[in-house]
């Protein structure tokens, strides 16, 4: 799901707010129903090097990076992307002149 090639991904990592980035790993983490130990210990960090990548005061590395969003299975573009895209899941429905 993520890989992280090329001079242009890396110049978005480099580039992006880290604190936003920390904010939607911490997202994905918690989709994924991951806890902190558990995600930091398969990608073959310490818990607190995680807290501080999901705090926005330290910059995952390209290989952590793509390790967590494998793990999470989510897109690295999703996470680096400069707005986060938000999809509303709740049905919606409309009233016909027939349902009254």
């Amino acid at each position: 799901m993520g890989q992280l090639a090329g001079g242009s991904a890396m110049n978005l990592l480099e580039t992006c707010d880290p604190i936003r980035l920390g904010e939607r790993l911490r997202i994905a983490r918690s989709n994924a129903d991951f806890k902190q130990d558990e995600a930091a210990k398969e990608i073959g960090v310490a818990r607190t090097t995680l807290v501080a990548i999901e705090q926005g005061q330290r910059r995952p590395r390209p290989k952590e990076l793509t390790q967590l969003a494998d793990l999470y299975r989510v897109s690295i573009n999703d996470l680096l992307r400069s707005e986060a895209v938000h999809v509303d899941l709740i049905a919606r429905f409309r009233r016909t002149a027939d349902s009254d």
